[in-house]
């Protein structure tokens, strides 16, 4: 029975194999191929294909540097990121409106009154401008601030310097006809210009309206002197300087060349006078002076 058995598996053995030869014999041989070597295909190239393609190997990516430097590479350059810049929202500036043009303050005329202390060289009170008339119409000095002449003179606001202004007197006796104070050409002398080396000297008196303008040489004024003399005089009535800030009160007298020379006012018996040269005029005349300086004083 065991040698029956046997017989039977080498027999079916034996078919197997046997299956397997013919199903190798019956495969078709691999058809020749085309073989090309770097893009060169030579015509005797033609050589038996390998058979199916191989599988294609897997690409290793190299994306960082510690991969590269695994495979003995060197690192990749820096890369620079250009981020674009997201858009600013604007909104419109909003403008100032434009400044109005500059516009100075405005100048406004104003009258200041006062009356006018005389001050010796010491600066002491020697008394004031007086309201009556010396004789031949001129101004006089008073003793007392009882009796003191009230005056009056317009400047612009903001000017602390006021020159070549016209001076109104309030309550001398002779105010209705000769309301400005002015000086007038000095009695006993013949030529109207004053200065240094000169003994020329100037009366203070009325002048008549309108007056002269600033900076006018000596003309023949309706004035207070002639008026009561009937003696021609010249005369100029704009010649006052006034500093607001310190209250002094300056005459400028224009000679007839157009120069105005420098001024000094004095006193002799009651009269006031201005001249060039105190010293001239002194040796001249004889005379015992008294200098003085006019001071404004307001009265509100």
């Amino acid at each position: 029975m065991h040698m029956g058995l046997y017989a039977v598996f080498c027999a079916t053995s034996l078919l197997t194999i046997s299956l397997l030869v013919l199903e190798s014999l019956a495969s078709p041989l691999p058809a020749p191929g085309r073989q090309c070597i770097l893009n060169f295909c030579p015509n005797f190239a033609d050589f038996p294909s390998r058979g199916k393609a191989r599988p294609t190997l897997p690409q290793v990516l190299l994306k960082t540097n510690g991969q590269r430097l695994a495979y003995g590479l060197q690192p990749k350059p820096p890369m620079r990121r250009l981020w674009a810049r997201k858009a600013t929202p604007t909104t419109p500036e909003k403008r100032a409106p434009s400044p109005l043009p500059f516009a100075p303050p405005a100048v406004v005329p104003v009258e200041r009154c006062g009356i006018v202390d005389l001050r010796s060289e010491n600066g002491t009170s020697f008394g004031y401008v007086g309201q009556e008339s010396f004789g031949g119409g001129l101004v006089s000095l008073n003793d007392t601030l009882i009796g003191a002449l009230p005056i009056c003179f317009t400047g612009d606001s903001g000017q602390t310097l006021l020159e070549g202004i016209t001076i109104n007197m309030g309550s001398w006796n002779l105010t209705d006809d000769f309301p400005l104070l002015g000086l007038i050409q000095g009695s006993d002398i013949e030529g109207s210009d004053i200065g240094p080396g000169s003994f020329n000297y100037l009366a203070l008196g009325g002048i008549a309206l309108p007056g002269s303008p600033p900076g006018s040489v000596p003309t023949y004024l309706n004035n207070s002197y002639t008026f009561t003399t009937g003696e021609n005089r010249t005369a100029e009535s704009s010649v006052w300087s006034i500093d607001i800030n310190t209250g002094e009160i300056m005459p400028r007298w224009t000679n007839p060349n157009g120069t105005q020379p420098e001024t000094f006012m004095f006193s002799i018996g009651g009269e006031l006078f201005v001249g060039g040269d105190l010293e001239a005029f002194s040796t001249h005349f004889n005379q015992e002076i008294v200098p003085l300086a006019f001071h404004f004083e307001f009265i509100a």
